[in-house]
């Protein structure tokens, strides 16, 4: 294959995955709603859930069965009432990485006390609430079969058939001609070889090439193929085993899709139902410093809880300073030259000194040209940064926010940029003083990804030792588990 073709085929297949991935949302998005209708009708529907365990996280469906919900999957087996369903405090979003499918979770427990979250994917939580609303009585036999019928399976065995059927119709089409070897074509590095033939029909002469087998005819014998009708008119198949071999795998296929799909789903509705309750919400008791102060705090608490739970712990007010500390002359410019990186420059030069005898001259420059660059990259860097660092130092005040500080385990302080419930933007301070663990300020300079600012605390301009950062999902993630563990003494 030529590298034009070969990156053709590559756009070809990148282009039809896309746009099976569209078809599937389109479909995915379309059947949640039909589900949502029939649910509001009082008929019966299974929907896409996302169910995790001791074992992991694992996509299950679940249908209303009399007074519970019922999950159902591989290796999952569990039933929940609609009321423990209903009332359940814990929530969490969670996301199914291998098809990115977003899910807000609540959490149960079962008998032995073991954790379970589990709650519908996005698109088919409005299924859901109408299917808990609507649903009542017991769930008919075609129901379970539905929720616990791996999609998987179904999709090799329709498949295989549909290529058996395909290969058949092709085959039946056709019909037997002689044909003329004009040529042989060998493969060594295959180990095969294929027979180039013409024959003629009333459509007029053709010409294919068809496996060949030991021992190999001769230019100008006559061998049976099988020429193809509409609309494979003018290719051909060999008779000697390519019918057998393309009806066995197909036919194969087929039969082990559906015996996974059957055995899978007996298995499925055979496993015992685990019953679960809602999960009471755990609190962990956290003792002040002057051990007078006790709060409890759930573990599934959010971050700023968790934090008021920390900073009563390790008596963050007991600190507080209303004034921040003079920087001294060379903290800006410290701040800009450090922002860049000035090693490859380093690097470099010393590769461009240090060339054995015997390298064309033609390197050096290369490597010294190289130096130049990064030279000018490292010192526009800092340029840049400098700027940004004297309009936080100047600038006005362009947004309010609310506030809450963080001391991490090397006793620095962030500060953390809230609205609501939610950090938005995190930066360091530049003192090891710092205000109350929670206000609001006012903020100047480039509150973006990288920038500099400065944040006004009662009428006071707290100077910043880093760029700002945004919050996202794994930030905030690790920024909980390691506060929950400070609390709970998991860590020094």
């Amino acid at each position: 294959m030529t590298p034009t073709r070969a990156i053709l085929l590559w756009i070809a297949v990148t282009i039809a995955s896309m746009l099976v991935g569209l078809a599937a949302a389109i479909l995915n998005d379309r059947s949640a709603g039909r589900a949502e209708a029939l649910a509001r009708r009082g008929k019966r529907v299974t929907t896409r859930f996302l169910a995790a365990g001791p074992d992991g996280q694992r996509r299950v469906r679940a249908f209303v069965d009399d007074d519970d919900l019922v999950v159902i999957g591989p290796r999952t087996h569990l039933r929940v009432s609609r009321t423990a369903y209903s009332e359940s405090q814990i929530r969490r979003m969670s996301v199914d990485e291998e098809l990115f499918e977003f899910a807000e979770q609540r959490g149960f427990v079962d008998g032995a006390g073991r954790r379970f979250v589990l709650g519908p994917v996005e698109e088919w939580a409005p299924a859901t609430e109408a299917a808990l609303q609507s649903n009542h009585g017991r769930a008919g036999r075609w129901t379970r079969v539905r929720a616990a019928l791996p999609r998987q399976a179904v999709g090799a065995a329709l498949l295989g058939a549909l290529a058996l059927l395909g290969f058949q119709t092709l085959w039946a089409t056709g019909s037997d001609v002689s044909a003329r070897v004009v040529r042989l074509l060998p493969y060594p590095e295959d180990d095969y070889t294929d027979c180039g033939v013409r024959w003629t029909d009333p459509g007029g002469e053709h010409y294919a090439e068809v496996d060949c087998y030991a021992p190999y005819p001769k230019v100008g014998e006559t061998i049976r193929i099988r020429a193809l009708g509409w609309p494979m008119q003018g290719k051909a198949l060999d008779t000697s085993g390519t019918y057998e071999g393309l009806t066995s795998v197909t036919g194969v296929l087929a039969l082990l899709g559906a015996g996974w799909a059957v055995g899978a789903t007996a298995a499925r509705l055979r496993r015992p139902a685990l019953q679960l309750q809602a999960r009471p919400e755990p609190a962990v008791r956290v003792v002040g410093p002057d051990r007078t102060q006790t709060i409890d705090v759930a573990r599934d608490a959010d971050l700023l809880n968790l934090l008021d739970a920390l900073s009563a712990r390790e008596g963050w007010t007991d600190e507080v300073s209303s004034q921040p500390p003079e920087q001294p002359w060379y903290a800006l410019p410290l701040m800009a030259i450090s922002s860049a990186r000035w090693w490859p420059i380093a690097v470099f030069l010393a590769a461009a000194v240090l060339l054995p005898e015997g390298v064309p001259i033609g390197v050096s420059y290369a490597l010294g040209a190289a130096a130049l660059v990064m030279a000018v990259w490292a010192v526009s860097t800092a340029i840049g940064t400098w700027r940004l660092l004297g309009q936080a130092r100047s600038g006005p005040v362009t947004s309010e926010w609310d506030y809450r500080l963080l001391r991490d385990l090397n006793d620095d302080w962030f500060v953390l940029l809230v609205l609501g419930r939610t950090p938005h933007w995190i930066t360091l301070l530049d003192s090891q003083v710092h205000p109350a663990p929670v206000g609001r300020c006012g903020v100047r300079g480039d509150l973006t990804a990288g920038g500099a600012v400065q944040l006004r605390i009662d009428g006071v301009f707290w100077p910043t030792g880093g760029p700002v950062d945004r919050v996202d999902e794994d930030m905030l993630q690790d920024m909980r588990e390691e506060v929950l563990d400070r609390l709970e003494d998991r860590l020094p």
